[in-house]
């Protein structure tokens, strides 16, 4: 009987043990990259499920949708991943219709610069225009001033800020890193015209260009890759027979416009920028300028050309650099998908400086994802107000004046008893126009400046004093009147941004080239005269004139020195012989007597003595 009952239970726990692993099923391990794209397929899972050939189901590990399991039984992402939120997955599914138990254990690799970090220093802004804009993340203002082969000054102007119809793909290529507001741009020249300037450029030894400005840590460089210079890494990605490659680095840390100063190497051989048949060639290139403004991508794309999509959710703003994602309250993840227990404050204002003494202020306590058990809000004079399975909590402050800043606090506490904070600084500003401890000053600031509780007015650039009522001291400029103007040559300089305006005679960025030989004057827009290999003056134009040329504009042939004598004094023997005669008619006449009678012949004599002696012959004869 014993051996019976223990026969028995020997067989129901074999069934038990048969059936539980009947259940478990087969179990895998996996590894996916936190990169990988929506719809790729989990290796090592579908050649096993796909023999079975039976109906398959998810039933656990994966409480955020991240991966999708087909009905063919095929495991794929469904959603971005990201290996800081979590790391790991285990997901169990049911096959056939014995819902036998498999379970994936999915290990989630982190890659390096992934995912994209949102960088605020170079946040641009969303551009209203609609999705189907052909803008330009940036728009481009190119401004040069070079010297052509016939002597003239070419003053070329170019904005760039959409993209032309015909541009053809891969013809520009956009990486940025990161965290950095860094752009690299590869332009792959097409265009015949950019193919001839860029050989001969080559050929005239150029190869790369720097460009810097007033902004620390914003540059551009630019560099010029042809044949077996380009690196074995960027042909795979573009056609074979592209042969010239222009490759622009952007380090551009602002949300404003920031303007480029560029350093041009000599040119080695003229360089043809516009085709024939009158083709325009230059020599010598004195100033380039480069302004980059940022315009922004519209809303949902983001890269240079604002053509690439946007995966974030929820209201999460998109960077117009990299496409990195800033989560709003309550999401996380590459995608700002994934929930994530939060609690926030804001007030009824978002800019905290536009909160005035004597005004009524909202501040909102919100609770995202959290089963909330109590709710407690905590003033700066340390009362506090506790309220029980609410999600929302609004405090008001009226009349607000200074006791009412300081720091407000609120607190939840979920029902397994983790406590999550929030806490905001409340400012209480002065009115516009006011000033001091108790705002009683009054700040009459001038020129547009904004008015600083504490500080005074904050002056624009370009102007200094209490009020901003004075410009920069000669020579400075800028914000603060902190920069020091470059110009030369007399020069003036622009008291906001430094610009040079040049005088007569001078042209370029820092007004340091003279006029080629052929122009003068303002901007060097007046064209010399000068002819026969005259030197034209760059000021004012007057020519120094080579011999044997003379005049004006050195087109009449010089005299020498002894015609010149002649042609003095002929004229002047003429004048006189004509007054000698007037005298001795007037003499003979009677008419000078009337005035002279007394001198008489005393008079007479002294002019026989003075008179030549051919002229008294004459007046004899006469």
């Amino acid at each position: 009987m014993a051996v019976k009952l223990l026969l028995t239970l020997l067989i129901s726990v074999y069934v038990v043990f048969s059936r539980a692993r009947l259940a478990e099923g087969r179990s895998f391990n996996v590894s996916v990259p936190e990169n990988a794209e929506v719809g790729t397929e989990v290796d090592g899972v579908r050649h096993w499920l796909a023999m079975q050939k039976l109906p398959c189901v998810k039933t656990e590990g994966d409480p955020y949708g991240r991966f999708l399991l087909t009905n063919e039984c095929t495991l794929v992402v469904a959603n971005p991943l990201d290996w800081s939120v979590q790391s790991e997955y285990t997901i169990k599914f049911h096959v056939g219709r014995r819902r036998e138990v498999t379970s994936v254990a999915i290990q989630i690799t982190d890659v390096s610069g992934y995912p994209p970090v949102y960088n605020e220093t170079c946040e641009t802004p969303i551009n209203p225009t609609g999705k189907n804009t052909r803008e330009y993340l940036f728009k481009i203002d190119v401004n040069f001033e070079a010297e052509t082969d016939t002597g003239d000054v070419f003053v070329g102007r170019k904005t760039i800020s959409m993209r032309p119809n015909d541009r053809t793909p891969n013809s520009t290529i956009f990486y940025t890193e990161n965290s950095s507001c860094h752009l690299e741009v590869l332009l792959f020249l097409t265009n015949l015209t950019y193919l001839v300037a860029a050989e001969q450029l080559w050929l005239g030894k150029f190869r790369n260009m720097a460009c810097r400005s007033d902004i620390s840590n914003s540059d551009i460089s630019i560099n010029l890759l042809m044949g077996d210079s380009i690196p074995w890494y960027y042909r795979p990605l573009f056609p074979v027979y592209i042969n010239s490659i222009l490759k622009s680095i952007f380090t551009f840390p602002a949300k404003s416009t920031v303007r480029f100063v560029c350093k041009v190497p000599q040119l080695g051989k003229p360089v043809r920028i516009t085709p024939p048949p009158n083709p325009t060639r230059l020599v010598h290139v004195q100033s380039l300028n480069i302004e980059l403004h940022p315009q922004g991508c519209p809303a949902g794309k983001y890269g240079l050309l604002c053509d690439k999509n946007c995966i974030c959710k929820n209201g999460a703003r998109c960077h117009g650099f990299n496409g990195a994602c800033k989560c709003q309250h309550g999401w996380q993840g590459v995608a700002c998908d994934i929930p994530k227990p939060d609690i926030a404050l804001t007030t009824t204002l978002s800019d905290s400086r536009a909160i005035y003494m004597s005004s009524n202020v909202t501040i909102y306590c919100r609770v995202y994802h959290i089963d909330v058990e109590t709710l407690s809000f905590r003033f700066p004079n340390t009362s506090e107000i506790t309220s029980e399975g609410v999600n929302q909590f609004n405090a008001k402050v009226f009349n607000a004046q200074l006791h009412d800043k300081g720091h407000y606090t609120c607190q939840a506490r979920d029902k397994g008893g983790k406590v999550f904070n929030a806490t905001i600084m409340l400012n209480v500003n002065c009115p516009p126009n006011r000033k001091g401890e108790l705002c009683d000053e009054v700040c009459d600031c001038l020129h547009g400046a904004s008015c600083d509780r504490w500080t005074g007015c904050a002056c624009p650039p370009g102007w200094t004093g209490t009020r901003c009522q004075t410009q920069c001291p000669e020579g400075m400029y800028g914000k603060g009147c902190a920069k020091t103007c470059g110009c030369q040559n007399g020069a003036s300089c622009s008291l906001d941004d430094g610009r040079c305006n040049c005088t007569a005679g001078w042209y370029g960025w820092n007004c340091d080239g003279a006029c080629p030989k052929s122009r003068y004057g303002w901007r060097c827009r007046q064209v010399c005269s000068c002819e026969n290999n005259a030197t034209c003056h760059h000021v004012d134009g007057s020519c120094a004139c080579a011999p044997p040329w003379g005049g004006r504009n050195c087109d009449k042939p010089a005299v020498t020195q002894a015609t010149s004598l002649i042609e003095i004094l002929v004229p002047l023997g003429s004048i006189l012989l004509v007054v000698i005669v007037v005298l001795i008619v007037l003499y003979k006449t009677g008419f000078a007597c009337s005035v002279v009678k007394n001198e008489g012949h005393e008079a007479e004599n002294r002019l026989l003595q003075l008179l030549p002696h051919d002229v008294i012959e004459m007046e004899t004869a006469l």
